[in-house]
């Protein structure tokens, strides 16, 4: 278990240095990155450069974090609304509307898309939660469960947290919040297969395995 502490900005390469340092009031174990450890990977920028480094991206401010070979400092990108894309141990992150969505499942240019994030409540206030998510209170929760990976959650008394998992279907460079009508906006020609598909079979739009059975339909039937 570590305290939160959100580094200061630093310089590698084209990625430079800032004062601040935020820190949290409370502890978090595992859920602080959508990967459970660093691992080699690269950015790629608008303009076709890439830069390569031991590389993860933090879930409270969706910023790409990575370590400083020198100091063995956490440091953030510098130059992060440049950024179009993370590749991560074989894992494709792209970057749309400030958010890191990661593409699985990709079929010719087509993808389901998944964004992880966490929200910083205080106690006694309301907060919304937006669309249709897998979400957990990290202090109602002992464990939470991520595509097969179990996380130990744990907070202390001033802050609920809630981690969330927001799917998209995704073409191109477009992306749906993942329900019906997303899915019929991305395969128009099965809208009415999509609707009925969808009730037939009680799809359910949090579940990625029950996503899934309507993605692999639709692959099927374009």
């Amino acid at each position: 278990m570590k305290k939160l502490l959100l580094i200061a900005l630093s310089s590698l390469l084209a990625w430079q240095s800032a004062s601040a340092q935020i820190r949290y009031d409370f502890d978090v174990d595992s859920l602080e990155y959508i990967l459970p450890n660093f691992s080699i990977g690269s950015v790629v920028f608008y303009n076709g450069e890439r830069s390569q480094a031991f590389l993860n991206i933090n879930t409270f401010d969706n910023a790409v974090r990575f370590i400083e070979p020198t100091t063995k400092d956490t440091l953030i990108v510098k130059n992060e609304d440049e950024i179009k894309a993370v590749y991560i141990k074989n894992r494709y992150f792209a970057k749309w509307q400030k958010r890191y969505i990661e593409l699985v499942n990709p079929t010719n240019d087509t993808s389901i898309g998944i964004h992880r994030y966490i929200n910083v409540i205080q106690k006694g206030k309301v907060g919304a939660y937006g669309m249709a998510s897998e979400t957990a209170s990290i202090s109602n929760v002992a464990h939470f469960n991520d595509m097969g990976q179990t996380h130990k959650l744990k907070n202390k008394a001033l802050y609920d947290l809630s981690y969330h998992v927001d799917y998209y279907i995704c073409k191109g460079n477009k992306m749906y919040p993942a329900n019906t009508i997303g899915f019929q906006k991305i395969y128009p020609k099965l809208k009415a297969q999509i609707a009925e598909f969808v009730k037939e079979n009680d799809i359910d739009f949090s579940s990625l395995e029950s996503m899934k059975t309507l993605y692999d339909y639709c692959i099927s039937n374009q």
